[in-house]
């Protein structure tokens, strides 16, 4: 049996690394979780981005690193 995706919304302001803010199973929830920010925040050197990875907090931090990397 394949593992339930886990998707966790990241953030990252302007000469900073991307940090996770929200997860959930549901990405749907996590998609309107990245629209309620954006509409809170108009700053344009803030940004979302979301990801997916296993449910424990080291496969989230591991692909948050990798996103890190990537940049």
């Amino acid at each position: 049996m394949k593992p339930r995706p886990y998707y966790t919304v990241i953030e990252k302001l302007a000469g900073e690394s991307w940090k996770p803010q929200y997860g959930s199973y549901d990405k749907e929830d996590c998609r309107q979780e990245v629209e309620c920010y954006a509409s809170i925040c108009t700053n344009p050197l803030h940004s979302w981005k979301l990801i997916s990875s296993g449910d424990t907090q080291a496969e989230i931090d591991q692909a948050v690193q990798a996103v890190n990397r990537a940049v």
